[in-house]
């Protein structure tokens, strides 16, 4: 994620986002943000966002950073840059899988580190949903 949202020469970043039942992003945004698609009746969310010929690149803020999180679990975000003279490089969640990493602390087999991962995901996930 890190490398779509800092890639040099940022021109644009494309948000596709489907109603949200993300787990990675912070319930906060993904509230807002399903909160903003029901008041509106929609499905899915498209957002673009282009530099203007002035300035070097994209900043994105905190919001638009959250928004990438779930657009990221839900639909896609990509993000292409391209520096003055210079071939444009589009980087997108869609060719990157998820990855998801285990702790030897969780267990000493794949089994108990894989049980242990599922358990605090479904934890997360029931609290996210209390709230």
């Amino acid at each position: 994620m890190e490398e779509l949202l800092n890639l040099p020469h940022l021109k644009k970043l494309e948000l596709k986002i489907r109603t949200p039942n993300a787990d990675y992003a912070s319930p906060e945004i993904r509230q807002r943000v399903l909160r903003m698609m029901e008041e509106n009746s929609a499905h899915v969310l498209e957002q673009t966002w282009t530099k203007p010929s002035n300035v070097e690149k994209l900043t994105p803020t905190k919001e638009v950073r959250e928004l990438t999180l779930v657009a990221a679990d839900t639909g896609y975000a990509r993000a292409t840059g391209k520096p003055r003279n210079g071939p444009a490089k589009t980087v997108s969640t869609d060719d990157r899988p998820k990855a998801y990493s285990f702790t030897t602390g969780d267990g000493d087999t794949f089994f108990e580190r894989l049980r242990a991962k599922v358990r605090r995901f479904m934890a997360d996930k029931n609290k996210q949903v209390t709230r």
